[in-house]
């Protein structure tokens, strides 16, 4: 062979092996053998001689090995020619173990952050006890990681395969034999790292606002879709460079301890690093699990079998009245990255709220006292303890708060008592704050009020002059009372009243017959709406503790409604201190006219005839009224004048007006006299033609219910007349009066006096009938009086009678 090889020896037998030379060429050859002197290695002959091999033919020469020991020998045997040397290695392999571990191993698809093993069975097929040591790469690692095995024996050898990033991962398995150095040998490991579908059923948390010391709770969860068991733990940080990032600044000593271990004793110094690294351990080991003061997740860290799915609990308990965020971790087996869960919470403090934002005291009397009370109402579901930031300015020290501090429990009451006693004078604007613990922003509120050394009031709440005539003054009094401590000077007036000149009240305008107001209205000649309220006294000066009576008289000139207010102004205190309201209506009362005509009957010419018209007044507000001058008097055949031509009529009253005719021609002539009332411009409100008779009917319609076909049937109605004058009347049936009759059809009812009427009907058939009553009464409107019957009965009627009897008589 062209290497020599001993192995499989027995220490301390000699072994021997041949080496063979063949001479190929075709001439014999000389070739010297020769060797190096060694302990282990030795030729059979003598060494250095010349053998002679003939063409085609061999050369044997004997090797000899002395084993010492199961090292591996090595040495070489020189073969020489003339033309070559030839070197022959020679190797003593001595025994050693060989382990059958295959040259490559295969993970293929794993779950990403998920250990997948493999385990070995590995056989020692060599000669010697196997002193071995395997090491690996990321992300895979081999257990165990050192061991000795005896020839012949096997043992199981688990490779892990936990990838932390997705992707194709090849590296080698090295196993290192001990007593064999330089023959490691290698095994390809491979593997493909994926996601799977695991995930959480939300990635952002929003919990419900909670009140400090209280805690809300939410839910997320985890599913897993995949095959395998997934792990899970909620982390604090993103990535695991954060942590570990994280856990080298906590390892780290402070930068002063070197200086201070230097002044230290040795004993000392080693004791702190021992510490050190103890506590170094501790961190390392730490998993840094999610931990925060107001997010708290339950549980932390399990599994989560195939195809199941597993329920967080959230909790948040707030610490202070702000909206807390944080993002917490899951790293969960079969994922690359940590799931981020991001956790939103707000922390609701004491909700103390007051009945009021601003309170306004109006106006308050020096020296004296007040008390109001507020209510601090806890709107929130935890104790609200609160305490009232005092004010130290002039008028904010003169109040004072029973209770100024305490605690308002969920959904109750505290009530809050507000004394006020100053004296200063002026306008006051305070600002108070109930400091609320725990809460953002205390409770605010405002007091407003005006000092005032006034203290003045009417002895009613309001003056109602309800409906007043045109014209008419109607006067109400009231009192002015000063309990002040000082005496006061006031000014009344009415803001809404009219800057012209006083009205017009009906006794002057009797006086003044030719006034155009009239005819035109009492407004119509005024630029400025007239003065129409008298207040006496409207200034004066009323003691302390005294008061002062009031006048105050409306005389409108206005049909409208009077709704406002007299105000006081006092002196030294200023302008509407007071209000005292006012309230009227005016109108104007409707008169009426009895007769509605004058006769003279034959007269003279120019030969004066005296006559009365009779006004009633049903209103029980009294008018003012005038008779107009005759218009056209020149071109008139009939002359009019009123000797009285104005005058008052009282309510509920009747006057008699005499009028003056005479005529300027021969014949018959006819002339209207114009009546009108003060506040009403225009034309004449009434004339001397006058309101209708006063005549009615007893009934507003005519019933005669069944009755007998062909047979009269009657009803009586009654004309009344309650005037003072008779009333020509005439009646008619509407639809010409076919079935119905009517008796009297015309006549006069008397003054004060009645008349009947009598209706008949007489039917021709059966059925209902309805027809209508008009009813004319002389200068009025006409009526209508409805007319209905049912006819009962037959139409068939005989000649003669059949009762007693019917005697028929023989017949032929």
């Amino acid at each position: 062979p062209s290497e020599v090889v001993f192995q499989n020896y027995v220490l301390g037998k000699v072994c021997k092996m041949s080496l063979l030379l063949s001479n190929r060429d075709k001439v014999t050859q000389l070739v010297k053998v020769t060797m190096d002197s060694s302990p282990y290695f030795k030729l059979v002959g003598p060494n250095g001689v010349w053998h002679q091999v003939p063409s085609g033919s061999f050369c044997t020469i004997n090797i000899l090995f002395i084993p010492e020991g199961s090292k591996d020998h090595f040495h070489q045997l020189l073969c020489t020619t003339k033309k070559q040397t030839l070197t022959v290695p020679i190797r003593a392999i001595g025994a050693r173990p060989v382990l059958d571990f295959p040259d490559q191993l295969d993970f293929s698809k794993c779950p990403i952050n998920y250990s997948t093993q493999k385990t070995l069975l590995v056989h020692n097929t060599g000669n010697l006890e196997a002193h071995f040591s395997l090491s690996t790469e990321s992300p895979f690692t081999v257990s165990p990681a050192t061991g000795v095995l005896d020839v012949g024996e096997t043992m199981q050898v688990t490779v892990e395969y936990h990838p932390l990033e997705t992707g194709d991962h090849s590296t080698s398995l090295v196993i290192l034999l001990g007593f064999v150095p330089g023959e490691d040998t290698h095994t390809r490991l491979l593997g493909q790292s994926v996601d799977l579908n695991i995930g959480l059923d939300k990635y952002s948390l929003e919990l419900d606002k909670t009140y400090l010391t209280l805690t809300s709770q939410r839910t997320v969860v985890i599913h897993n879709r995949s095959n395998i068991t997934a792990k899970f733990q909620w982390k604090t940080f993103a990535t695991e460079a954060q942590e570990y990032h994280q856990k080298i600044s906590l390892s780290r000593p402070p930068q002063d301890t070197g200086k201070d271990l230097l002044r230290q004793r040795r004993e000392e110094v080693e004791l702190y690093y021992c510490e050190l690294e103890n506590e170094t351990a501790k961190i390392q080991e730490d998993p840094m699990l999610f931990s925060d003061d107001i997010f708290t997740i339950e549980p932390l860290e399990g599994e989560i079998g195939p195809h199941f799915s597993a329920e967080i609990k959230v909790f948040f308990r707030p610490r202070e009245t702000q909206v807390y965020r944080r993002v917490a971790y899951c790293a969960i087996s079969g994922r690359q990255n940590r799931l981020p869960l991001h956790l939103t919470g707000e922390g609701l403090g004491p909700c103390l709220q007051l009945n009021f934002k601003e309170l306004n005291m109006g106006k308050l009397f020096v020296a004296e006292s007040y008390s109001f009370e507020a209510i601090l109402a806890n709107k929130g579901a935890i104790d609200a303890p609160f305490e009232l930031n005092p004010s130290t300015t002039a008028h904010g020290s003169c109040f004072t708060f029973l209770p100024r501090q305490g605690i308002v429990p969920p959904n109750g009451l505290q009530p809050i008592q507000i004394s006020f006693t100053s004296t200063t004078l002026g306008e006051f604007y305070e600002e108070f704050h109930f400091n609320v613990t725990a809460a953002p922003q205390p409770v605010t509120f405002a007091i407003r009020g005006q000092v005032t050394g006034l203290s003045l009031h009417f002895s009613t709440g309001g003056l109602d002059f309800n409906d007043v005539s045109f014209g008419f003054p109607h006067t109400l009094s009231c009192r002015l009372i000063n309990t002040s401590v000082v005496p006061i000077t006031f000014h009344l007036r009415i803001p809404e009243d009219g800057k012209g000149h006083p009205s017009i009240t009906s006794f002057d305008q009797m006086k003044d017959n030719t006034h155009p107001c009239w005819e035109k209205g009492t407004l119509a000649q005024r630029h400025e709406k007239p003065k129409e309220f008298t207040i006496i006294p409207s200034t004066g000066t009323i003691p302390s503790q005294g008061f002062q009576d009031i006048m105050v008289t409306l005389c409108s000139n206005d049909v409208r409604k009077y709704d406002c207010n007299m105000v006081v102004d006092v002196d030294g205190f200023g302008k509407e201190v007071l209000a005292l309201h006012l309230k009227a209506r005016c109108v104007i009362p409707e008169l009426r006219l009895l007769n509605s005509s004058l006769s003279c009957g034959h007269c003279s010419v120019k030969d004066p005839c005296w006559q009365r018209l009779t006004l009633v007044n049903p209103s029980p507000l009294p008018g003012c009224y005038r008779v107009l001058p005759q218009r056209h008097q020149e071109a008139a055949t009939l002359w009019y004048s009123c000797p009285r031509p104005c005058g008052i009529i009282k309510g509920h009253n009747v006057v008699e007006i005499p009028i003056t005719i005479e005529a300027q021609t021969v014949g018959d002539h006819s002339v209207t006299v114009d009546i009108v009332m003060f506040g009403k411009g225009g034309g004449g409100l009434v004339s001397t033609r006058g309101d209708a008779p006063l005549v009615y009917a007893s009934v507003n319609q005519i019933n005669f219910g069944k009755i007998q076909v062909l047979q009269d049937s009657s009803q009586t109605l009654q004309l009344c007349n309650q005037g003072i004058v008779p009333a020509a009347f005439r009646a008619e049936i509407v639809s010409g009066g076919k079935y119905w009759s009517i008796e009297p059809r015309e006549g006069v009812v008397p003054a004060k006096a009645e008349v009947s009427v009598v209706v008949t009907a007489n039917l021709d058939d059966t059925g209902k009938f309805e027809d209508s009553l008009r009813l004319f009464i002389e200068n009025s409107l006409s009526s209508i009086i409805p007319i209905q019957t049912v006819g009962i009965g037959t139409t068939i009627v005989i000649d003669k009678p059949f009762v007693p009897e019917l005697k028929l008589e023989p017949q032929f």
